[in-house]
């Protein structure tokens, strides 16, 4: 790789590790009733889905995802 590369690659990877660091999850209050998001004991965040219907599936809304 040149040396460009290489440094548009790193800054790249550091946006990306920035925004990964971004826990903005906001479920759709009126889709859901039962989605909840909290925190883990270690920091990370926990989601907990709608229980699935007679066919299997679970319908979840979220709003914003940041």
């Amino acid at each position: 790789m040149n040396g460009r590369l290489k440094k548009l690659v790193a800054i790249f990877m550091l946006f990306l590790h920035i925004i990964s660091l971004a826990d903005g999850i906001v479920p759709d209050g009126a889709a859901n009733k039962n989605l909840q998001v909290d925190k883990a004991a270690n920091g990370v965040p926990l989601v907990n889905i709608e229980a699935p219907d007679n066919n299997g599936t679970s319908h979840n809304v979220i709003k914003t995802i940041i």
